[in-house]
């Protein structure tokens, strides 16, 4: 992967990611569990459970 191409990657990444944790809060009250939330999103169970973990502290998820 050239830099450019890993650059490219991690704009998508970071342009996702609001989404990513507006779906994973949405999941989760709705019942859904963290690794049935994984699954559905796409990310690790612990990526989850950091997301969970900020929004209940308070604190965003960077």
């Amino acid at each position: 992967m050239t830099a450019i191409q890993h650059m490219a990657a991690q704009l998508a990444r970071l342009q996702r990611t609001p989404d990513r944790k507006t779906r994973v809060l949405q999941l989760s009250a709705s019942g859904f569990s963290q690794r049935q939330i994984a699954l559905e999103v796409g990310v690790s169970r612990s990526t989850v459970f950091n997301i969970m973990k900020a929004n209940h502290k308070g604190v965003a998820h960077e």
